[in-house]
């Protein structure tokens, strides 16, 4: 794997950050901004944003959260994503092809966690939104011993994720792992089953009223209600795996 540190800083919300980039096993160029936590020992949350998105859009007030948290921070542009928020996805901008499905993107996750054990001593969770969720999901059940633990928001199944789905997967999940879904998307079937199979596995499952569809609920211009019961149950988890 190639890991390549840009000149290029730049500011996003109250913290700065390094833009680099490194290659997924089938060559593709992963593109992601790398912010430093406090220590070499604190812990890395890798975000994967959602559908049509990309780390710039959809997570600088989440990143300035946990940046205060003295949390180092991995924003990672997937190769399935796009304009959704504002700022393009520049892994998708390099790219020759541009129609990468959601389970296409199931090689940059591997490539980001190298990339973070690379830059950090710490302990590493990964962070997933919508379809990137349910590819956490599916890692933390597959790949458990290459990260210390887990957050899905609003983890996407069914047909768009056909050829990836976590589902039947979710009871092989031996890391700490936590998963949020808005009290709206409860109506749906699937969602009901995926939520029993989370419960039965373990797995910390929260349904958050006035929540909006993946990460978003935590933004406060994005989601219906105030968010912040929600972001002490984040907060809370997230901390256990920080070493000041």
């Amino acid at each position: 794997m190639r890991l390549v540190l840009f000149v290029l800083l730049f500011t996003s919300g109250a913290v700065s950050a390094s833009e680099i980039n490194y290659q997924a096993e089938d060559g593709v160029t992963i593109y992601a901004d790398w912010y430093a936590g406090k220590s070499a020992q604190a812990a890395v949350v890798i975000l994967f944003h959602q559908a049509g998105g990309s780390a710039r859009g959809e997570y600088p007030y989440i990143i300035e959260r946990l940046t205060e948290l003295g949390l180092s921070v991995l924003a990672v542009d997937q190769r399935s994503g796009g304009t959704r928020f504002g700022p393009s996805n520049r892994t998708v901008d390099a790219l020759a092809q541009k129609d990468y499905g959601y389970c296409d993107a199931w090689p940059d996750f591997q490539a980001s966690i190298l990339a973070a054990k690379e830059r950090s001593k710490g302990e590493i969770l990964i962070w997933g939104s919508s379809y990137s969720a349910g590819l956490v999901l599916r890692y933390a059940a597959l790949h458990g011993d290459m990260i210390n633990g887990a957050v899905a928001f609003s983890p996407a199944s069914g047909e768009p994720m056909a050829k990836c789905d976590s589902v039947e997967l979710i009871d092989r999940i031996q890391i700490p792992t936590v998963a949020f879904r808005p009290a709206r998307e409860m109506e749906n079937p699937r969602s009901i089953a995926q939520a029993d199979k989370l419960r039965a596995a373990g797995v910390g499952f929260h349904i958050i009223e006035g929540g909006v569809h993946g990460s978003s609920m935590l933004v406060p211009d994005r989601s219906e209600a105030n968010m912040e019961k929600t972001w002490r149950l984040v907060e809370s988890f997230v901390g256990g795996f920080h070493k000041p």
